[in-house]
């Protein structure tokens, strides 16, 4: 009788320690099934887009120059890397951009070709402005650049023109 007794009680200690082991082995796979759904499922950043966010960044860090090194071959035959630095430069300079914000409304993805709306909110000297717009890039040497045009500036600058503030001041009465 002592020995069933003893039997007994290792069998339940063997039963409680299969159950955790049980449970422990449970709660590690809905871990892995939880972060398999999170990687799987959450929106990547398309590599157009990440080219995107660099080029908006080295506009607010005002590096023109590395702008410039983010566009199609295409585009830079057709300006000069001093034109567009001073093009860029003489625009947002001119305004006095500042707090420059962008929300990618939507990304169309197509073989090597990202073209993304966006819309933009920026202080400038004349107050804030906002304006949506669209930005194409192709994929070139293994890498995205933008298909640059003054229209990535504002959407409705064309090539030959120039963007000008006049302040003027208000008399006292």
């Amino acid at each position: 009788m002592g020995q069933n007794r003893k039997t007994k009680k290792i069998t339940k200690k063997k039963r409680r320690i299969n159950k955790a082991i049980l449970i422990r082995n449970v709660l590690i796979l809905a871990v892995i099934v939880i972060g398999g759904i999170f990687v799987f499922t959450r929106k990547k950043e398309s590599p157009g887009q990440i080219v995107f966010q660099e080029y908006f960044a080295k506009l607010q860090e005002k590096n023109y120059e590395a702008m410039y090194d983010m566009i199609t071959k295409n585009k830079k035959g057709s300006i000069s890397k001093e034109d567009f630095v001073l093009k860029n430069q003489n625009i947002y300079e001119g305004i006095g951009l500042s707090n420059l914000t962008l929300k990618i409304e939507e990304i169309k993805q197509d073989k090597g070709r990202d073209i993304i709306n966006y819309h933009a909110t920026l202080d400038t000297l004349a107050g804030k402005i906002e304006f949506d717009n669209t930005m194409t890039l192709v994929e070139e040497d293994n890498a995205y650049k933008i298909v640059w045009t003054t229209k990535d500036i504002f959407p409705k600058l064309a090539t030959n023109d120039k963007v000008k503030v006049n302040m003027t001041q208000r008399s006292k009465r």
